[in-house]
């Protein structure tokens, strides 16, 4: 068994909870209240966009794809399940089967991107017969896609019983299927109502109307290539700024004057105020706190929050950015989550200063410079580059922050959040203990489950432990720091009498692991995520759940916070 880890892992102020992603990771043995929310209340904020009816385009390749030794263990571990038939020319059974595999493929191909079936002729490649003990044909296996383990369908010719099978095992159903938007199953096009034929006047209306404008998009903000932004605010320190002269109208023309994009020149500000303007704990702690003018800011390089955003508006007003200084409240340092039982306080919108700037494509975008910049932990400020306070979208960003001003959530649904929404948080109850590596990893805060802190274990559920990275398109080498470490989750065992180390599995997007109740401990005890750094002293990224499965217990191992929960 590994090291138990160290008190070497420190707790500094995490990084803002944000919303649940919503593709979802492989479904789990049995659902639990728990991965559902505190009193199964969801997780996303209410509300949400409605997602456009899908569309469906059939595979122009075959529905069934003939698998060969070469290609064999790509297919089988690509991450997705897969039903395989494996057959030889002189089974009159399988011959038999051919027509009713090839409907299966045609039945499923709507989840293509999930589910894939196969076939193969293990007359021809017998190496993959012995592989997986074939003793008769055809035999169907069904495989996870992440390991070669397989679940072997007994043979039965009958169509509804094969894909009752897949059904069952992979959770896609055929009922899933994307409807086929009236078109008629010949596919020949219904005729033409004639009586519907517009007027000339009608049709020349139509053209003389303006093209609608398209909609603002700035792309996705976290994987954008922001070192060029970054980049320009590191050459201009504080103490090069000359001393006489307009510094907010100078720091404006050397950051943002580079760029053409308001997306970049806003960054670059963002970035300027975390290398140059460290929080000021004895103003704060010592309560004499007081408005200061940008340019004294700038200057002494102190300022609280009302100071970072003071800057801010400045530099991008002078910039050409529309920009806005935002006040309100933030779940910042002092603030406490409700307890079980507490009511919800009286509305109080103050404390706090963030902005919002006018980006690319036309939106406003929130942002706050002064958690962007580092954090504060034991009176102490801790210097810290945390861009998601740039990245992140508003509906994330409104999570921890509710502005005096109604017009200055910008929501992408428009909504207004209560008081007593934003301030219990979407989980209901006090959420889970998030650290601050959690954006090191690459992974993103809202989507840990279970959410809230506290998990019952008398209980004979399975709970399914999960979280994703930031992004669907995030890549860990060229977006983060390097190859992902592999991801433990420590358990104490049945009433808290055997510690294990369990290894989550993963695609490309999610990390999950299912523990019965039961298993994570007792009352009182609690339950850590790591991130395994290193082996016998050296760093271990790209590190496989194989690969750390195969060393547990036989050599020493680091390990790095991520979360924690608490046993009731």
């Amino acid at each position: 068994m590994p090291p138990r880890p160290n008190g070497g892992v420190a707790q500094i102020e995490p990084p803002p909870p944000a919303e649940a992603r919503r593709r979802l990771p492989p479904p789990t043995t049995a659902r639990s209240v728990l991965s559902m929310g505190f009193g199964n209340k969801p997780t996303e904020t209410p509300n949400p966009t409605p997602r456009p009816a899908p569309t469906y385009s059939k595979p122009t390749g075959p529905a069934v794809q003939e698998l060969h030794d070469h290609d064999f263990d790509r297919f089988v571990m690509s991450g997705k399940p897969s039903f395989i038939e494996f057959y030889t020319t002189y089974c009159k059974y399988c011959v038999e089967l051919e027509p009713t595999w090839k409907t299966i493929g045609e039945n499923f191909a709507f989840a293509s991107d999930r589910l894939m079936i196969g076939k193969c002729n293990v007359e021809k490649y017998k190496n993959i017969m012995t592989r997986f003990n074939i003793q008769e044909f055809p035999s169907m296996l069904y495989f996870d896609g992440r390991t070669e383990n397989f679940i072997k369908c007994p043979y039965n010719p009958d169509l509804e019983y094969l894909q009752e099978f897949l059904e069952d095992k992979s959770g896609i159903l055929r009922s899933d299927a994307p409807k086929s938007n009236g078109v008629q199953s010949n596919s020949v096009p219904p005729p033409i109502n004639l009586s519907s034929k517009p007027t000339r006047n009608q049709v020349q209306a139509v053209q003389n109307r303006p093209a609608p404008t398209p909609p603002p998009t700035s792309g996705c903000l976290i994987c954008r290539d922001f070192s060029g932004p970054d980049r320009v605010a590191a050459q201009h320190p504080r103490h090069s700024i000359p001393q006489t002269g307009d510094s907010t109208g100078y720091l404006a023309q050397v950051l943002c004057g580079p760029f053409s994009s308001a997306t970049d020149k806003a960054r670059a500000i963002f970035t300027w105020l975390h290398h140059n303007v460290a929080y000021d704990v004895d103003a704060f702690f010592g309560n004499r706190v007081k408005h200061v003018d940008p340019k004294d800011t700038i200057a002494s390089g102190l300022a609280v929050c009302g100071g970072y955003a003071g800057v801010y508006t400045a530099i991008a007003l002078k910039a050409g950015l529309e920009a806005v200084m935002v006040t309100g409240h933030g779940k910042g340092y002092g603030y406490k989550a409700l307890q079980p039982g507490e009511r919800c306080p009286p509305v109080d919108a103050t404390g706090h200063a963030w902005n919002a700037v006018r980006i690319d494509g036309g939106e406003w975008k929130l942002l706050d410079a002064c958690w962007g910049a580092g954090n504060v932990g034991n009176q102490v400020y801790n210097k810290k580059f945390t861009p998601s306070y740039f990245t992140m979208s508003n509906d994330d960003f409104g999570i921890k922050h509710f502005p005096s001003e109604h017009n200055h959530f910008f929501r992408s649904d428009g909504r207004i959040p209560t008081w007593e929404e934003y301030f219990v948080g979407p989980c209901g109850s006090e959420p889970l203990q998030l650290f601050g590596a959690v954006e090191d990893h690459g992974l993103s805060g809202t989507s840990f489950s279970p959410p809230q802190k506290r998990i019952p274990v008398n209980s004979n559920e399975t709970i399914r432990f999960q979280f994703s990275k930031i992004c669907e398109h995030w890549d860990h080498e060229k977006n983060g720091e390097g190859k992902p470490y592999p991801m433990i989750l420590k358990i104490n065992g049945v009433d808290g009498r055997k510690e294990d180390y369990v290894a989550f599995e993963n695609n490309e997007f999610w990390y999950w692991v299912d523990v019965r109740a039961k298993d994570l401990g007792a009352p009182g005890q609690t339950v850590n995520c790591y991130a395994v750094t290193s082996v016998n002293g050296k760093d271990c990224r790209g590190l496989t759940r194989r690969e750390y499965l195969n060393k547990k217990g036989k050599c020493g191992m680091g390990f790095g916070g991520v979360c924690c929960w608490e046993l009731v």
